[in-house]
Order: C-alpha cells, then structure tokens, then sequence
C-alpha cells in the first residue's frame, strides 16, 4: 500500500503519519519532515546547513555589518523552521548584523512580491 501526502505544516500531519509505522507500513518522507522520528526514511536536503550557507554569505557580502530582510518559506514548515534556524546560527558570528524584518513568501514568487511590497511600503512612509 502506498499513501502520498503533501505535508506544509508538519504537527497537523504527523497525527495521522505517526500511526503508519506501528501499523507495518514504511514512511518515507520527501523534502518534509514531521515533528517525531516516527518515520523509515527522509529523503532530502540538510536545510539547516542550506540556512547556515545563506548566513555565512551574507556575511561576507554585507562585510560583517547591515540589516537584513529575511525572506522565509511557510510558517510552520520544517524545511522554514531548520534554514531560518541555520541562518541565524550563522549570523551570531556577526553581531553587527541584524535581521530587521521577516517577510513570507510561502515558496510563491508572487506572494513574495505581495509582502515584499506591503512590507516595504509600510516603512517608507
């Protein structure tokens, strides 16, 4: 048997995912991670070291000093949580570096542009 979902938001899933291993059926998540360790196998990036990489460039191009925007994923997401964590841990390195603003994009070029614009707008004016 074989069951495909498209997880966005790990803890409303993990209820329902979690009872399939006790059950005898394997769960293999893609990209996605759950909030247990209730799963066969994870196929997938290290998204926190993809975080810390983005930190660590952005130290280097911002010399070590600036404000940054930081543009997140889905609320909620795994794959969020673990690169904004990374990015963080990695901008600690460079205290003269501070993160001003989150905006969200949910991994949408236009939803991106969407709260890029209103977050942008609502400070120059």
């Amino acid at each position: 048997m074989c069951s495909s979902f498209r997880l966005t938001r790990s803890e409303a899933c993990t209820p329902v995912i979690e009872k399939g291993l006790p059950a005898g059926y394997p769960v293999i998540l893609v990209d996605r991670k759950i909030a247990t360790e209730s799963y066969t196998a994870y196929v997938g990036a290290n998204n926190y070291q993809i975080g810390k990489e983005a930190g660590l460039y952005a130290i280097g191009v911002l010399k070590g000093k600036g404000n940054i925007a930081e543009v997140r994923g889905t609320k909620g997401s795994t794959s969020d949580a673990e690169r904004h964590k990374g990015f963080v841990d990695a901008l600690a390195k460079a205290p003269e570096i501070q993160i001003v603003a989150e905006v969200w994009g949910n991994y949408l070029l236009m939803k991106l542009k969407s709260s890029y614009n209103l977050y942008f707008s609502s400070i120059l004016i």
